[in-house]
This record gives C-alpha cells, structure tokens and sequence, in this order.
C-alpha cells in the first residue's frame, strides 16, 4: 500500500473559485466581454450567472472562440474580459486561507496552478497576503498549454522538486480533475460549481463539499 499510494508532500490549488471568491468579478467580465462579442456571435449569447460560473476554469479565450469565429473580436473580448477582472478586488473562499496555513504548519510544499494570468494572480495573491506560502504559482501566463493540459501541473511540480506520485490537485472545475488525472497525480474535487455526479465522471481521488474539509482527509494523502 505505500508503495503504490505514497504521502503526499505537495498539494497544488487551482485559485478563481477554489482559494478565491471571483465568481461576481468574473461574471461581470464575461458580461462586459459577451456585450462586445454579440455582433460577431454564432448565437445569442444569453447566459445565466449559473452557467458563467461553470465556464470558470475554461480558459476564457476558448470560450470566446466557441462563440466568434471572427479572431479580432475574440481577441478584443479577451482584452476586455482581462481588463473588467482587473478592476476588481475579491475575497477569500472561507476556510481558504485558513487551511493553507495548516497546511503549511504540517510541512506541505504549496502551488498554484492557474489559467488567470501572472500579474492578476500575483495581485490577487498579495491582496491576500498569502503569497509567501506557495512555493510554485504557473499561471496561464507561465505555460503553452493551459489546463486540462497537464503542462501546468507538470511544471508545477518541477519546481517544487517533487515527484508526481507525490502531489495532488485541489480544484472546483472538471478541467482541474482532468489535468491532474493526465498529469499522473492524485486530486481533490470541491463541489462550488458542479455536482457530484458531474465530478465522478473524471474519477477524483476525493471529493469535498468545501475546501475546509481537505483538513480532515490530509492523513489520508
């Protein structure tokens, strides 16, 4: 059994809707970004606030793509959805930061792993005071390919000098689940967004219904 399901030494966060509340932040830069796109949509862009919420973790750019197939504007839309996020300051998830000095007390190597971009997430880091707690951040600045591809996770990992078998992803959105699962690690699905059923279908190691809960089950990683 330790042979095959080592201690985890490394946890590694996604950060909008997992450690941070962006969700108003967000939702209001698809809005502001979608009101622009409109002219040049395939179809009426008339979303929910609930459906925004799970488009988080979906690299915004690929959202727009989906929508336009005119490159200008989805690269306006982008500039805009970057800028409106930029206006904003956002809270901690509550439990977040609570736990990640816990986490820091028991010796666990932190990362981040984002698709929003270095000079937001180091922000937005800072904000919090929690930036000195993380070993590795790679944001969707940092890499070629952002999740689900692995390579964020991967890099991750090399810089905290780890071994795979030896981390595991924390995230709120499938892509976290998928990334981790093709990146050859462990993971842990927090139920903000999407449901239960909806997260099974990726085979999380473990599921949470809030991030206070990684507590109880870090004796177990």
């Amino acid at each position: 059994m330790e042979q095959t399901n080592p201690k985890i030494h490394g946890i590694l966060f996604d950060l909008d809707g997992t450690l941070v509340d962006s969700f108003p932040s967000i939702i209001v830069a698809f809005r502001e970004a979608f009101k622009f796109l409109e002219p040049y949509a395939k179809t009426k862009l008339n979303f929910t606030d609930d459906e925004i919420k799970k488009l988080i973790g979906i690299p915004h750019q690929e959202t727009f793509r989906k929508t336009s197939d005119v490159p200008k504007a989805v690269e306006k839309a982008t500039e805009i959805f970057r800028e409106t996020r930029k206006k904003f300051k956002v809270d901690a998830i509550d439990g977040s930061i609570d736990l990640l000095n816990f986490l820091k007390t028991k010796n666990f190597k932190l990362g981040i792993v984002t698709t929003t971009g270095r000079e937001l997430t180091e922000r937005i880091l800072t904000d919090l005071n929690v930036q000195n707690l993380f070993g590795a951040i790679v944001t969707g600045t940092d890499v070629l390919n952002l999740k689900p591809h692995p390579e964020p996770i991967l890099k991750a990992i090399e810089i905290l000098n780890l071994s795979n078998d030896r981390c595991v992803m924390v995230g709120d959105h499938p892509n976290d689940i998928i990334a981790a699962n093709a990146a050859d690690i462990r993971s842990i699905a927090i139920l903000y967004t999407h449901t239960k059923d909806e997260f099974r279908k990726y085979n999380p190691t473990y599921i949470v219904n809030s991030i206070g809960e990684i507590k109880n089950i870090t004796e177990k990683i």
